[in-house]
C-alpha cells in the first residue's frame, strides 16, 4: 500500500498488518538502457509500460505524476499491464520503461540487466501489508508468526 493512497478495503473481517517496506522505482532494461543520458534522464518519447488508470499502481502513480506510469503520464505508451511481473519481463526485453516493486526487481538491478532510473524520476513508497480472516485461528496464527 502506497502512503496518502486509498487503502485495500478487505472488509471488517480481515485482520491487516505491516510487514515491511518497498518502493515502486521505474526501470529500463534491454537495448533501451542506451537511451540514459549521462544525467541519468531518459527522453520524455521512450516507450513505457504503463499500468492502467484504474489499477492500483496506476493510481498511485497518476497521484504524483510519475512519468511513464500510465497512459496519460507518457508521450509513448507502448502496452498497458497491470501486472508487475509482466511489467518486468518486458522491460528486461527492452520494450520500454516501466515501473516496479524495488523487491521485484533488485536482483536485475544488481546484475545490470535493467538500470534503475529512481535518481532521475523517484520513486514511490510502499509499506508491505499482510491480510488475514480474522475468523480463521490458523490464518490470524500465521500472520502473527509473519509480522514478528
Amino acid at each position: 500500500e502506497a502512503k496518502d493512497a486509498r487503502r485495500l478495503n478487505f472488509g471488517s473481517d480481515v485482520r491487516r498488518e505491516r510487514w515491511g517496506r518497498d518502493y515502486l522505482v521505474p526501470v529500463v532494461g534491454g537495448s533501451m538502457r542506451y537511451l540514459i543520458r549521462a544525467d541519468g534522464s531518459i527522453p520524455d518519447n521512450t516507450p513505457a509500460v504503463v499500468y492502467p488508470e484504474d489499477s492500483y499502481f496506476g493510481r498511485v502513480l497518476a497521484r504524483t505524476d510519475r512519468p511513464f506510469g500510465t497512459p496519460s503520464l507518457s508521450i509513448n505508451p507502448i502496452c498497458v499491464t497491470a501486472f508487475s511481473s509482466g511489467t518486468l519481463e518486458l522491460v528486461l526485453k527492452g520494450i520500454g520503461v516501466g515501473w516496479i516493486p524495488y523487491s521485484m526487481a533488485y536482483r536485475e538491478i544488481a546484475a545490470g540487466n535493467v538500470i534503475s532510473l529512481a535518481n532521475a524520476l523517484g520513486q514511490e513508497d510502499l509499506d508491505v501489508m499482510l491480510f488475514a480472516d480474522g475468523n480463521s485461528s490458523a490464518a490470524i496464527s500465521l500472520l502473527e508468526f509473519w509480522k514478528t
